[in-house]
């Protein structure tokens, strides 16, 4: 990713005006490596745990619910592991996480 933010970052400086077009073009990028971390961890779980969603789920059933640090445990209720939560953090919503 910082070759193409250095990219971004000298072709805004040098073309004020197309500073407009190229910065979607690297949130797009960004969102896809993103995307890609997060389809490789789900890879590296699957296979770690017995090689399918079902297994990872039910391993994750087992784990005790997420706890925050002491700021964040004001805002946020601790998250309960599973089927939910994995749906959670494909939907990105982890924050708003409420059954």
């Amino acid at each position: 990713m910082v070759p193409i933010y250095g990219i971004d970052a000298w072709l805004a400086l040098r073309f004020r005006d197309a500073r407009d077009y190229l910065d979607p073009i690297r949130e797009c990028y960004e969102a896809f490596v993103i995307y890609s971390f997060y389809a490789y961890l789900m890879a590296y779980l699957q296979d770690s745990v017995g090689g399918d969603e079902a297994a990872l789920n039910e391993h994750l059933m087992k784990k005790p619910p997420m706890k925050h640090f002491t700021v964040v445990s004001w805002f946020v209720e601790p998250w309960p592991m599973g089927e939910r939560f994995l749906f959670e953090c494909k939907k990105s919503l982890g924050g708003r996480l409420a059954l």
